[in-house]
């Protein structure tokens, strides 16, 4: 907001009309519509000061906001804004007291009412809103208005003196001026002259008086935001302090393979140690530096020293890293962002260990494998397979390697260096099946034990994937037979697919418990599509 004078909404326009007109109408005639009027005036104008009280306060939080940022610079004045607060809330409370006073001393207790703790008057509970004795007995008699008046100069001539102190213009000057007028007031028809507190508490009905002080409230609280928004102005939106001078060298990478280039930028960069910059690495809208959670991430505070944001990380696997991010400095203005894009290289030490047995490739299945080339970036590094099998990239130099068959095959790596496609070098891989599975029928594997009915027609007989094996591989049964003895007969059942059938359960139901059912001749094929016979399975019936 400017230094000049907060404009007026169009509620406030409205309410200063009706507060015009209700107020001629007065010296007319005093009628009870007249008076209910003047409640809504006062509770429009009521509404409207506690909005300006609201935003002020949102000045004030700026003002310590801006203060922990740099309190060397803002310091000056957040304490001349807040010792403008204390004056602004010390005459609006004593408006608040008279009001108060006035209404307990006409017998209108009712009418001051207390919700969620909040205050306030309610006026068609007043039951004499044309009271216009105990008025002028307090603002009067009692000289109470004459107190009010004297506080309203010495605040009009503090806020004054500061504006001109600070180089505030003439526009702010008359403003406040405006807000706060203290003079006598002449009556253009009769010359007759009425102090402050006579014309504006003196002869007038209860309901008016509190509407006139609900009004000046209003315009102590204007004048407070006019000043406070001058202040905040003082310190400069656009003008980035900086207090430290560093010499920097900053170069893509330390690490260079050899054929390609070593570049640096070599510079002087300038910084406020006192500031406290937020900053955003991860994703994020270049335009409106909009981020959402879980695309990056905010330094924390203790990662702020000095005015710079130090970036601390462990270190991950070998590879090329880019992140980006932008700085945001809060001004009274707005904030600032100014954005970045930075990268890291890691490379492996020069001593290298390899299990070379378990440089294994697994027909049928996805096989992830990494690579990177120590001092490229990972989308300059390519991999490809040789042999019997396909080599698809994911993305950040990892790769699903799928292999059809064969004993061996290789992986050749290139990166491409100042244009240039270099070979890396290869590993040999070996090519091996997947191990079997393990058989297993009605929910147990060999040497478990079942009710009769867990072999009812339709239950299955599987092969389950090997616990210790690493990569996810699913069999299916494709054939199988049953075997069981039957006092000395053994009856045998074969099946295809891996469903017990009516014929086989027909056998098994012969058996008592303790018998034995034996799944036999069990076939499963896996992801490779090779068929493989599995051990039989034993299980017990109870």
């Amino acid at each position: 907001m400017s230094a000049a004078n907060c404009p007026e909404t169009p509620r406030q326009r409205m309410i200063s009309m009706m507060y015009l007109v209700l107020t001629a109408l007065l010296a007319l005639n005093v009628s009870k519509e007249i008076l209910d009027a003047f409640v809504i005036v006062n509770d429009g104008l009521t509404a409207t000061t506690e909005n300006f009280n609201k935003k002020n306060q949102a000045t004030y939080d700026e003002f310590n906001k801006q203060y922990e940022l740099s309190k060397e610079k803002v310091g000056p004045w957040k304490d001349k804004a807040f010792k403008v607060k204390e004056e602004a809330d010390k005459l609006f409370n004593r408006f608040e007291e008279l009001k108060y006073e006035i209404l307990t001393t006409a017998g209108e207790d009712e009418a001051m009412k207390e919700e969620d703790g909040r205050k306030f008057i309610d006026g068609m509970a007043i039951g004499k809103k044309d009271n216009a004795d105990v008025p002028a007995q307090i603002m009067i008699t009692a000289g109470k208005g004459k107190e009010l008046m004297e506080m309203m100069k010495g605040f009009r001539e503090f806020l004054v003196g500061m504006v001109k102190e600070d180089g505030g213009d003439q526009v702010l000057i008359n403003g406040i001026e405006q807000f706060l007028n203290t003079d006598e007031h002449k009556d253009l028809k009769t010359g007759e002259v009425h102090p402050w507190e006579s014309y504006h508490f003196e002869h007038l009905p209860l309901m008016a008086v509190l509407t006139i002080m609900s009004k000046m409230q209003g315009d102590v609280r204007n004048a407070e935001a006019n000043t406070i928004n001058f202040l905040m102005s003082k310190i400069s939106g656009e003008d980035i302090p900086f207090n430290a001078i560093k010499p920097m060298v900053y170069a893509e990478a330390n690490d260079i393979v050899s054929g390609g280039d070593y570049k640096a930028e070599i510079f002087i960069a300038a910084y406020d140690s006192t500031a406290k910059p937020k900053v955003w690495i991860g994703a994020y809208d270049s335009v409106t530096h909009d981020v959402k959670e879980g695309e990056g991430f905010w330094l924390s505070d203790s990662s702020i020293v000095d005015g710079k944001g130090i970036y601390h990380l462990k270190s991950p696997s070998v590879g090329q890293y880019n992140y980006k991010g932008f700085i945001r400095l809060s001004t009274p203005k707005g904030n600032l962002n100014y954005d970045f894009k930075a990268g890291y290289r890691i490379v492996p030490p020069s001593a290298t260990v390899s299990a070379t047995k378990m440089n294994v490739l697994y027909i049928g299945v996805d096989n992830p494998i990494k690579v990177s080339a120590p001092g490229v970036q990972a989308d300059q590094v390519n991999a490809t397979l040789a042999g019997n099998g396909s080599l698809t990239p994911r993305g950040n130099g990892e790769y699903i390697a799928r292999v059809r068959g064969g004993t061996t095959c290789k992986i050749n790596v290139s990166a491409t260096i100042d244009g240039r496609a270099t070979s890396m070098g290869s590993m040999d891989f070996r090519i091996k099946k997947i191990p079997n599975p393990t058989g297993g029928a009605v929910g147990q594997t060999s040497g478990g034990r079942a009710p009769m009915n867990a072999f009812r027609p339709g239950a299955f007989v599987f092969a389950r994937n090997d616990p210790n094996f690493e990569f996810e591989a699913n069999f299916n049964v494709t054939r199988f037979q049953v075997r069981v003895d039957d006092k000395g007969n053994t009856i045998t059942k074969p099946a295809n697919g891996n469903k017990i059938t009516a014929e086989q359960f027909a056998a098994i139901q012969k058996l008592r418990p303790g018998g034995t059912v034996v799944f036999e001749k069990i076939v499963a094929v896996g992801p490779d599509g090779d068929p493989r016979n599995l051990p039989p399975v034993v299980i017990t019936i109870q």
